[in-house]
């Protein structure tokens, strides 16, 4: 049964009541006081152990009566304190949502950041043209460009720069002929 329905259900009854003359005033809901044993009527002055006085209050977990039996007031108390958790249930939510939000964005940061200073300690990849020189081969220009902490030896820096350069180990390496070239370097260039 939802709000509106127990609304309808509260009106529909204190009509009749009203027909019959059994109109109920009082805000009446009793609760147990645990040191006394005995029942406190909502708005009396309680005190405490120490003397400490404080208005009973009737707090959502404490409506132990049916919505149909309540009156006007302890409804409409009723109410407000579903709308106030249910205010504060949402806020709670937005504030969990933007704190993963947040927590993400600079977990992303921190990963990417570190990928980039772990690519930086390796050295970070760029081509070079290179014009072979008249007796230069694959192996003198290998000895000149190679970095050996990113290749496991000079015949696989070779294969790669024919692999780049669309470039056969039975193609004559001639003179004048332009290649690329790949290097490690620790600076990064924009």
């Amino acid at each position: 049964m939802n709000l509106s329905e127990v609304t309808n259900r509260r009106k529909d009854q204190k009509m009749r009541e009203q027909k019959s003359g059994k109109v109920q005033n009082k805000c009446v809901l009793p609760e147990e006081n645990t040191k006394t044993g005995k029942d406190i009527p909502v708005g009396k002055k309680v005190t405490g152990s120490k003397g400490n006085a404080g208005t009973h209050e009737n707090k959502g977990a404490e409506f132990s009566k049916g919505i149909a039996a309540m009156t006007d007031r302890e409804f409409r108390y009723y109410k407000r304190t579903l709308r106030l958790e249910r205010v504060r249930r949402q806020k709670r939510i937005a504030t969990g949502l933007t704190l993963f939000a947040i927590l993400a964005v600079v977990l992303t940061g921190a990963i990417f950041c570190g990928s980039v200073k772990a690519q930086a300690n390796q050295g970070f990849k760029y081509y070079t043209s290179v014009t072979v020189e008249k007796g230069e081969t694959l192996w003198s220009i290998a000895d000149e460009y190679i970095d050996y902490s990113h290749y496991k030896d000079k015949d696989d820096y070779i294969s790669e720069i024919e692999r780049i350069n669309h470039f056969d180990r039975e193609d004559l390496l001639l003179a004048g002929r332009t290649l690329i070239v790949p290097y490690y370097s620790a600076e990064y260039v924009q």
